[in-house]
C-alpha cells in the first residue's frame, strides 16, 4: 500500500492509537516486542473501493473529507488546511495536546505536528461509524486513514482462514430510526443486538443449579399452597464465573420474619483474644448458611418460583432478614468453650501464642466438626501463618503518610505528633515545625486570630510560668517554691502538671500546645467558648468541637456553664425525655426469678458468679476459675442445691449464657432463660448494683492488706443481714422468715 506510516508513541513506545470501537471483523496481527507495529494483513476491495481506488469519503462532523486508505499505517492523518476547513464547519472541534510522534515509513525524522496535535471525533461513512483519534500535520501533505480505522468503517475486510464476517447493518437501523448523534457509536457497536431472534444463555446453568441443589438435600419441590412465592436471582460466583449461585429476592417474606437480633461481633472484639498470639490458621466454611437445617414449619416461607416449578429451601437460605444472626448465633455456641478460636459469620479464626497452642486449638476444632458434621472448603482455608487476612483485616497493618493536607484532621492524620520526651526516637525538627505551625495556623477559630492569641499569652502570667518550666523542665520545683507573681495561678500551674508529657511549644517558643490543640489564656476563653457555642448546638456538640481545636483547664465546667446560661437556649431548648422504662415485675416469691452475671477477671484470675433474687434480693457469690458453660452450671448446682430450683433465670448475653450446653441444662432443670437486650447492661439492674458494693469490698480488701475470700464472706453476712433500700426487709429476713445472727448485738428472742 501507498503512504505507510507507522506510529511511535514517547510515553507508551508499544502504543497505538486504538481509541476506535473495536471491529466486528476478526483478524489476526502479528506484533513483536519492538518500538514500531507491522501488520500482515490481505485487503480485499470493497464496493467503496472499487468505486475509487483506495480513497474514500469519510464525514468528520458536518464536513466531508477525502482519506487515503492506507492498511499498514497505524494513525489517522490530516494537514492543517484540512483542519482548518473542518474547524469552520464544525466549531466544537478542538485541539488537545499530544506526545505521540509519526514516522513516515523508512524516515528517521518525524513528522513535525502541530503545538496541540490532535483531536477526537466520530467519523461516519455510508455504513459504519467509529470513534477516532486524528493528528494533524503541518503543510499541505493530505489526509490518511489508518488499517484500524478503515476496517471499523468497513473499507477494507481481512481475509482469516475459517472465520466469516457479517454484514453491517447500521444503514438499515438508520431507516427505521433517527438517532441522536451521540448514540450513533452506540447503537452501531451492539447492532447484532437489533436483528435476528436471539437465544438466552444460562438457561440451562439455572436448570443445573436448581439439580445439583436437590441432589444436595437443599431445597425441596413445594407441595401444596403457600401463602410466599419469591422469585430468584441468578449471578455467576466471583471465582468462577462458569458457575451460577442461585438467591431468593425474599424482601416482602422478610417484612412479617422475626428477627433474633444477635449481636455480630466485630474485629475489636476480638482483639483481646488475639493478643500476642503469633500463629494463625483460617477455617471457611463451604457453603455456610446451608449447613443449618430449617424447620419443616418455616419451610414455606422461602418458597421460590422458577422454570421448572416452585421449590422451598430446606436449609438456611442467603437473604432472609435473620439469617447472618441465627448463623453467628449458632456456630458461636458450636465452637463455645475452645480457647484459641473465634468466629465472624462463617469465617473461623485459631490461634496460639505458640506452635503447640495453636495445633492444640486446631485439633479440637476439626474434632467439633466432626462431631457436628460441618463442613470447611480446604481451597479458602489457611494453616500455619504468621501473617493472615481476617474479615478484610491482616495481623501486619503497613501504614504510609502521604504529604497534601486538606484539612487539620487529614493533616492530624498523615502526621503523626512528634514526641519530645521519647529519647528513643529519631528527632524530627523539620516534620515538628511543620505540625506545630499547622496546628497554629489552623486550629483557632476564625474570629480569633493568631497574632491575638499570642499577645494573650503574653500577658497571661500562668501561661508564662508554664513556658519557662516547659524550657526548663523544672516540675519539681512547683511542690517546694511558691512563686513570686501573685498573678500566677498555683492550682492551674498543678493541673498542667497532671499533662506535663503531652505538652509542647511552639518553634517560636510563645505558644502552648497540648498533643494538637492550643492552650488558651483566661482572657480568651470565655470568648472560644462563645465562638464554639455559635449557631446555638447542645452541650455535647459545643464540647466536641472545642475539644477538636483548644483546651484549657476547665474547660468541660466553662463550656456547660455558658450553655446553661445561653438564654436564647434555654428559650426554645426542650429537655430530653428518656424512652419510657419497662421494668420486670417484682416476683410474687422468693427464688422465683434470678438475676445472674460475672464480676471479675481478678487479680488473682479469678472471677464471681453473682446470682441475686428479684423478689428478696438476696445476694449468692461463687467464686470459680473460668466463665464457660461448664463452670458456670457447677456453680449453679451448688447453689441450688441449698435454695432449690427458680423459675426464671435473667442473665446477659457472655458465652456461657449462649452455649447449647447451657441452654440444654436450662430445658432440663425446666427453667426459663430470658437474655437481655445486647450491650444495653441495665436490662440486668439487680446483678449490675450489687456489683458496686462487691467491688468496694475486694477493693478495701487489697488495700487493707487482708484475703479477700475471707472478706467476701464478711461483706455477705452483713449485706444479707442489713434492709435493703427497696424491700426495707433484710434479705436473708425476707427468704428464711427470721433474723440472722451477727456480731452487733441484739435483743433477745423471748
Amino acid at each position: 500500500m501507498a503512504g505507510n506510516a507507522q506510529l511511535k508513541d514517547s510515553a507508551y513506545p508499544h502504543s497505538t492509537t486504538q481509541d476506535s470501537q473495536p471491529p466486528s471483523t476478526n483478524y489476526d496481527q502479528d506484533s513483536t516486542d519492538s518500538e514500531e507495529y507491522s501488520f500482515n494483513i490481505h485487503a480485499t476491495n470493497t464496493k467503496e473501493q472499487n468505486k475509487q481506488s483506495y480513497y474514500a469519503k469519510v464525514k468528520p462532523g458536518k464536513s466531508t473529507i477525502k482519506f487515503q486508505i492506507d492498511s499498514g499505517s497505524t494513525a489517522n492523518i490530516i494537514d492543517e488546511v484540512t483542519f482548518a476547513n473542518i474547524q469552520k464547519e464544525n466549531p466544537s472541534i478542538q485541539l488537545t495536546k499530544s506526545k505521540k510522534r509519526l514516522f513516515a515509513f523508512g524516515a528517521v525524522t518525524p513528522l513535525q505536528l502541530l503545538a496541540n496535535g490532535q483531536f477526537h471525533c466520530v467519523l461516519e461513512s455510508k455504513k459504519r461509524l467509529a470513534y477516532a483519534t486524528i493528528i494533524v500535520v503541518k503543510n499541505a501533505t493530505g489526509c490518511l486513514l489508518s488499517g484500524k480505522t478503515s476496517i471499523d468503517l468497513n473499507f477494507l475486510t481481512i481475509r482469516v482462514n475459517k472465520v466469516t464476517t457479517k454484514p453491517a447493518t447500521f444503514s438499515q437501523l438508520s431507516k427505521h430510526k433517527k438517532l441522536p448523534d451521540r448514540l450513533r457509536p452506540v447503537i452501531s457497536e451492539f447492532d447484532e443486538v437489533f436483528h435476528g431472534v436471539g437465544k438466552l444463555k444460562d438457561v440451562q446453568k439455572v436448570a443445573y443449579e436448581l439439580e445439583r441443589l436437590q441432589q444436595y438435600d437443599i431445597i425441596e419441590p413445594a407441595q401444596g399452597p403457600t401463602l410466599w412465592v419469591s422469585p430468584i436471582v441468578a449471578f455467576p460466583k466471583p471465582n468462577n464465573p462458569e458457575k451460577l449461585r442461585l438467591c431468593v429476592d425474599i424482601r416482602q417474606a422478610n417484612t412479617a420474619i422475626l428477627r433474633e437480633r444477635h449481636p455480630q461481633p466485630t474485629i475489636e472484639d476480638l482483639l483481646n483474644d488475639l493478643n500476642e498470639a503469633r500463629y494463625f490458621s483460617k477455617l471457611d466454611l463451604t457453603a455456610a448458611y446451608h449447613q443449618l437445617e430449617l424447620d419443616k414449619q418455616s419451610r414455606y416461607i422461602t418458597t421460590f418460583t422458577t422454570q421448572k416449578g416452585l421449590f422451598q429451601f430446606k436449609r438456611l437460605n442467603f437473604g432472609t432478614n435473620s439469617a447472618s444472626e441465627i448463623f453467628q448465633n449458632t456456630i458461636q455456641n458450636v465452637f463455645n468453650g475452645i480457647y484459641g478460636c473465634r468466629n465472624i459469620s462463617d469465617d473461623l479464626i485459631i490461634f496460639g501464642k505458640t506452635p503447640s497452642e495453636h495445633d492444640e486449638a486446631l485439633r479440637k476444632v476439626l474434632q467439633v466438626a466432626k462431631e457436628r458434621n460441618l463442613r470447611f472448603g480446604f481451597e479458602k482455608c489457611e494453616f500455619d501463618k504468621k501473617h493472615l487476612e481476617f474479615f478484610g483485616y491482616t495481623s501486619l497493618v503497613k501504614v504510609k503518610y502521604c504529604p497534601g493536607p486538606t484539612n487539620p484532621s487529614d493533616y492530624l492524620s498523615r502526621h503523626p505528633l512528634p514526641n519530645y520526651y521519647n529519647t528513643n526516637t529519631c528527632k524530627t525538627p523539620n516534620l515538628a515545625d511543620d505540625h506545630i505551625r499547622f496546628i497554629a495556623q489552623n486550629a483557632v477559630p476564625i474570629a480569633l486570630g493568631i497574632e491575638q492569641l499570642r499577645k494573650a499569652v503574653k500577658q497571661d502570667s500562668t501561661l508564662q510560668a508554664l513556658i519557662e518550666i516547659l524550657q526548663n523542665n523544672t516540675w519539681n520545683s512547683l511542690a517546694t517554691k511558691q512563686p513570686d507573681n501573685t498573678d500566677i495561678d498555683l492550682d492551674e500551674l498543678k493541673a498542667f502538671k497532671k499533662i506535663q508529657h503531652e505538652l509542647s511549644l511552639t518553634s517560636d517558643v510563645d505558644l502552648i500546645l497540648r498533643e494538637n490543640r492550643l492552650v488558651i489564656p483566661k482572657q480568651l476563653r470565655k470568648q472560644v467558648i462563645q465562638l464554639a457555642h455559635e449557631g446555638h448546638q447542645g452541650l455535647v456538640k459545643t464540647k466536641k468541637l472545642i475539644r477538636e481545636k483548644v483546651w484549657f483547664p476547665g474547660i468541660d465546667a466553662l463550656a456547660a456553664k455558658a450553655v446553661k446560661d445561653c438564654l436564647a437556649c434555654q428559650s426554645v431548648g426542650q429537655p430530653a425525655k428518656l424512652a419510657p422504662l419497662n421494668p420486670l415485675p417484682i416476683p410474687l416469691q422468693a427464688w422465683d426469678t434470678l438475676y445472674v452475671d460475672f464480676l471479675g477477671p481478678l487479680s488473682s484470675k479469678d472471677l464471681l458468679l453473682v446470682v441475686i433474687d428479684g423478689r428478696t434480693r438476696f445476694p449468692e457469690v461463687a467464686i470459680v476459675r473460668s466463665t464457660n458453660a461448664k463452670s458456670t452450671i457447677t456453680s449453679l448446682n451448688r447453689i441450688f442445691a441449698t435454695h432449690g430450683l427458680p423459675r426464671r433465670i435473667i442473665s446477659d448475653n457472655g458465652p456461657p449464657f449462649q452455649s447449647e450446653e447451657f441452654r440444654h441444662y436450662m430445658i432440663t432443670n425446666g427453667i426459663t432463660h430470658h437474655k437481655i437486650t445486647p450491650l444495653w447492661p441495665q436490662a440486668n439492674a439487680e446483678a449490675e448494683n450489687f456489683m458496686k458494693p462487691l467491688t468496694k469490698c475486694l477493693q478495701t480488701a487489697v488495700i487493707d492488706n487482708k484475703d479477700w475470700k475471707e472478706e467476701l464472706q464478711l461483706f455477705l453476712l452483713n449485706y444479707r443481714a442489713t434492709p435493703h433500700c427497696t424491700t426495707k426487709v433484710p434479705p436473708a429476713t425476707a427468704l428464711f422468715g427470721r433474723n440472722i445472727r451477727r456480731k452487733l448485738s441484739q435483743q433477745p428472742s423471748r
